[in-house]
């Protein structure tokens, strides 16, 4: 284990972070894996339960912000979380799916209005970015869009890497340079900027 090091696991941590943020739930978990992978052979590592919390709370946010066409395609997931020790995600995604009994006897709760509560609260919470479900998609081409300053910005781009960090990327630079608008005294006069990313297939 000599190419081992703390710094692949921090990596690793938050490349799953920046997966979970962009919807990618998928991408999230196989970066989670590695993380646990070269966490369990560092001696001096000081993750622990702390981040394994953290993933497991964005994760089941992710999945409670997801539409229940989205959710349906999440079926062979549960056991994958489990595997992960990502148990709390894996009740969420359980019981969205509406393996309701499944999900009483293996937590030993109530599906009750008070459980419905809690899980609106974890839905709900100011984590910091905004969790809009998971993106996972099989389509040939994505979208992403955002809202600023009354100009509706659209990115039309191939679904597969690098087109997909390329597209984040361009988006979350516009966000960034039209933050300040209001303060700059600058005002955007289109109301749709459309952006179309074409690649040779």
């Amino acid at each position: 284990y000599d190419e081992i090091s703390l710094k692949q696991a921090e990596i690793y941590y938050s490349l799953c972070l920046t997966e979970i943020k962009l919807g990618k739930l998928a991408h999230a978990l196989l970066w989670y894996e590695l993380f646990l992978i070269i966490n369990e052979n560092i001696s001096d590592s000081s993750f622990g339960d702390k981040e394994n919390q953290q993933v497991d709370f964005y994760i089941s946010q992710l999945i409670l912000n997801t539409d229940l066409k989205g959710i349906n395609r999440q079926s062979n997931i549960p056991d994958e979380l489990d595997r992960l020790g990502l148990f709390v995600s894996s009740g969420c995604l359980k019981y969205a799916l509406g393996y309701i009994e499944d999900f009483e006897r293996e937590y030993e709760v109530t599906a009750d209005k008070d459980h419905n509560d809690f899980l609106q609260k974890i839905r709900d919470f100011d984590a910091g970015f905004n969790s809009k479900g998971i993106k996972d998609n099989h389509d040939k081409r994505g979208v992403h869009t955002s809202f600023i300053f009354g100009c509706t910005i659209e990115i039309n781009f191939p679904n597969r890497s690098p087109f997909i960090e390329f597209s984040t990327n361009v988006l979350s630079l516009l966000e960034g340079a039209f933050a300040t608008c209001t303060i700059d005294n600058i005002y955007l006069k289109e109301a749709f900027l459309i952006i179309e990313v074409i690649a040779d297939d």
